[in-house]
């Protein structure tokens, strides 16, 4: 576990800001690839990161170590809105086989619609999705 604080702790130290969440991710729109894009989201005050290695694979991007891994990079603006699904449970015993995770989200441009970004988190105990809610609400 150790490993695992000090990656986020030097990431941490990269940026010169708190991360406020972070979750294991795909991303289904946005990065101009014709397939999902697995990697890890993070957010800070104002801006949002994923970073991801250029794979079609989940199980090649966690075992290649031999490349720098690529991120993206999105401003926290007024003009950006984050769309999340309206909650989905399901009724009687279909809400044991409706995940929490594994919810997409996005996002977009305020003025023209124009979708920046489509994202499914991808760990039941992140959460992103509302950080990221009270960050773009947040006047």
């Amino acid at each position: 576990m150790d490993g695992v604080r000090d990656f986020w702790r030097k990431k941490e130290e990269s940026l010169g800001t708190p991360i406020l969440s972070r979750s294991l991710a795909q991303v289904t729109y946005g990065l101009g690839y014709e397939y999902p894009v697995w990697g890890l989201f993070y957010c800070t005050q104002d801006r949002l990161y994923f970073e991801y290695k250029q794979k079609e694979s989940w199980m090649f991007t966690t075992a290649s170590r031999d490349t720098e891994p690529l991120v993206y990079e999105c401003s926290l603006r007024k003009d950006v809105t984050f769309v999340a699904p309206p909650e989905q449970v399901g009724q009687g015993w279909c809400r044991w086989f409706t995940p929490k995770s594994r919810r997409s989200y996005g996002l977009k441009e305020s003025s023209s619609s124009k979708i920046l970004l489509q994202f499914t988190l991808e760990q039941d105990d992140s959460d992103l999705g509302q950080v990221l809610s009270r960050l773009l609400t947040s006047d």
